[in-house]
Formats: C-alpha cells, sequence, structure tokens
C-alpha cells in the first residue's frame, strides 16, 4: 500500500466516524443506548413485585387493575376479581420486552404499526401504564401490532413506542391484553349440573309464567307442563336447553348492585328448584345493550353458601344467548300438531 493511499483511507476513516458521532448525537437520547437484546425496561423484573396497580387505555375505554389483599380486581367492574394468572403474565410480558430493532419516526406511518396517539377515537394503539402502591410511575409503554414472524424466537415481537416520542421499535416478547372486562375477571357465575335440577319456574314482568319439570321419562330428561290439546313441543330438547343455561353460566362484565338503579317489577325471573331443596333464583333486566343478572339463592348445603357468597351484593351482565335463554316465552316452545293423515 502507498504513502498516498494509506493517507486518503486514514481520511476516509475519520469522516465516517466524525459522521457516525453526529449522527448518533442528533437521534432522541435514549436511543443512544439502546442495543439488540436490551430489556425495555431494564429494571422491571427484578422489582415486579412493586407494581401495585395498572391501567389500560385505549381511546374512550379504560381498564384499572389493582393488587388488593385478595388478589387483582378490576376497578371499573365494582372490585370484582380478575383471573390473578393474566395480570402476573401481563406484568413478566412487559417486564421482559427486548429490543430488537428501530422502526418508523415518522407520524404519518405509526397507525401501520398501531401507534398512533392511544387516546384518540377508535385508536387501535394501547397504553399500559404500571406504578406502585405509592402512585408513583413505574413504567409505562403504547403497544401496537403483534409481530408473530420473527426467527428464533418462541414468543414472536411486538412494536412498540414510548409516550412523547415518535421513535417506533420492534420488541421481542409478547404482552397480551384483553380488551374487554370478560377477558380478565373470574367469569364462572354458578355451575350446577342438570341432574340436579328438579323444576324451573319461569315468570316475566306481563305475568306470563310457566315451568319446566326434570322427567327422566321423556326423551332429552325434561317436559314443559300443561301444554294445552293440540299442541305439542318444537323440538325435545327444548326445555332441556333451557335448564341447563346453569351449568357453566359466565359473565360478560360485572358490577356492586348499589351502583344500579333496578326495578323489581321490571325482571325476568326464573327459580330452579333442585334435587336437594335449594332455590336458586335468577332476576334479569333487560338494558340494552346489557343484560343485567341478579342471583338470589337460598339452602342448607354447600353449594348453596359458596354461590351465595361469590354473588351476593352483585349484579351480572351475561351474554345474549343466555339471556335469551331466560327470556324464553311459552308459544315459543309449543307449536300446533300436524293432523293425522
Amino acid at each position: 500500500m502507498t504513502p498516498r493511499t494509506f493517507t486518503i483511507l486514514g481520511i476516509v476513516a475519520v469522516i465516517s466516524v466524525t459522521a457516525a458521532t453526529l449522527a448518533l448525537g442528533m437521534r432522541p437520547q435514549f436511543l443512544e443506548f439502546r442495543a439488540d437484546g436490551e430489556r425495555v425496561f431494564p429494571s422491571l423484573l427484578e422489582n415486579a413485585d412493586q407494581v401495585a396497580s395498572f391501567q389500560v387505555r385505549q381511546g374512550n375505554d379504560q381498564m384499572t387493575f389493582v393488587h388488593s389483599d385478595k388478589g387483582w380486581v378490576l376497578s371499573e367492574s365494582g372490585g370484582y376479581a380478575i383471573d390473578n394468572r393474566l395480570a402476573a403474565k401481563v406484568i413478566l410480558g412487559l417486564a421482559s420486552l427486548e429490543f430488537l430493532e428501530a422502526k418508523t419516526k415518522r407520524k404519518e406511518k405509526l397507525a401501520k404499526l398501531r401507534l398512533e396517539d392511544p387516546l384518540s377515537e377508535k385508536s387501535q394503539a394501547r397504553l399500559l401504564t404500571f406504578v406502585d402502591k405509592n402512585d408513583k410511575e413505574i413504567a409505562n409503554l403504547i403497544l401496537g401490532r403483534d409481530n408473530y414472524s420473527l426467527p428464533a424466537t418462541m414468543t414472536g415481537g411486538i412494536y412498540i413506542r414510548r409516550p412523547n416520542e415518535d421513535q417506533a421499535w420492534l420488541a421481542k416478547g409478547a404482552v397480551e391484553i384483553g380488551g374487554e372486562p370478560r377477558d380478565w375477571l373470574v367469569r364462572n357465575i354458578i355451575d350446577i349440573p342438570l341432574e340436579q335440577i328438579k323444576h324451573v319456574r319461569f315468570s316475566h314482568p306481563d305475568g306470563e309464567t310457566f315451568t319446566i319439570v326434570g322427567d327422566l321419562s321423556v326423551k332429552d330428561g325434561f317436559k314443559l307442563e300443561s301444554v294445552p290439546e293440540g299442541m305439542k313441543l318444537k323440538t325435545s330438547y327444548g326445555p332441556r336447553s333451557i335448564a341447563n343455561v346453569v351449568n357453566n353460566f359466565l359473565l360478560n362484565d360485572v358490577r356492586r348492585q348499589t351502583e344500579l338503579t333496578l326495578t323489581d317489577t321490571e325482571a325476568s325471573v326464573s327459580e330452579f328448584t333442585l334435587v336437594n331443596g335449594d332455590v336458586v333464583k335468577l332476576e334479569l333486566w333487560d338494558k340494552k345493550p346489557r343484560n343485567w343478572m341478579r342471583v338470589i339463592v337460598s339452602g342448607e348445603s354447600q353449594q348453596a353458601a359458596a354461590i351465595a357468597k361469590r354473588t351476593e351484593g352483585w349484579v351480572y351482565d351475561i351474554p345474549d344467548y343466555q339471556a335469551e335463554l331466560l327470556r324464553k316465552r311459552f308459544t315459543e316452545l309449543i307449536e300446533a300438531e300436524k293432523p293425522a293423515s
């Protein structure tokens, strides 16, 4: 190598280093020390037990999860219990995120990654914030679209952005956040097997009543009482399907009874009498788009005591398909018999 060539290469090297230094100096500060594989929140994993609550905000919606002496609860649902494993999974997920690659910092492209303003109307981005017992912020991050196609990873990745910064990142890891209360809450309200049901009496606000009775001598094990002459069941399984609604009965959402104004005379009532003498009464109000239901149980069994302990003081928003079964009318279950040919 000639002296001239060596000198030229040296000048090029100096220019390259200088340019790189200037370029780094022009980047937002937190980019200077972000390297592939570095955790987004380096100390969060070791301090996960300091998280006293976390909040998810998206558009006009928010869910606030608080760690109480009985476990994790959802504030907006009256402080009802959520699945503790889901809360732990979110905390561990955020604490384990690692930077992989810087992406766009152009605002007009953030929406493609679902990293637009999370508080704007119809936003697809989610703002996740952790605080400690003194309401001091521990971590907050905007979560965007998942990326499941990352090679050599078990978890895939997710696009992220820090609030008040435009820089988007692809991070390794996953933070699974349900969008509705039912994705978090302990959903089971009651779970009564069919074989425990003796009969069910239904009454509607307009005075209509009818009864379904367990009867092993009929097909599907339940019959509708007082079917008029010349009429028959539309389907043999109709009464059974209604009685079975209390088997694995699930909620969508829940409120404390004191938070709602519900009038007894407006409720459809279903009284499930069990073979052991327990009575489970379900009172249902049609408050579109909600189906609010209250559970009242009487009886001496351990099962009755457990149901009462779990449901007393609460009103449940139940899925439409369950509400429709409890609102069934007598005439919906029967039809005219076909004349003999």
